[in-house]
């Protein structure tokens, strides 16, 4: 299993988004970007399903955080993007 066919595994939606953004990667970079920051938030949406769709990527962050439903080790890569991919 490759890193795409994981993420279609985990969810169709992101799957789709993570795939786009690596094709994305090499020719446009800052169009990639926007479908990386559309997986980030679907992500968050995936691990607290409970979770306003609304919300802004930065408020998504803190909440799982304060949920505890996710450590640093995933905390930290969201809040790169979501700091520079504005």
């Amino acid at each position: 299993m490759n890193d795409i066919e994981f993420a279609h595994s985990v969810s169709p939606q992101l799957g789709d988004l993570y795939e786009q953004a690596k094709n994305l990667g090499i020719s446009t970079p800052g169009y990639a970007l926007t479908f990386l920051r559309t997986f980030a938030e679907t992500f968050c949406e995936t691990l607290d399903p409970s979770m306003d769709g609304g919300q802004k990527l930065d408020r998504k962050i803190v909440s799982l955080r304060d949920r505890r439903l996710a450590d640093q080790r995933v905390l930290a890569p969201l809040r790169i993007l979501q700091k520079h991919g504005n």
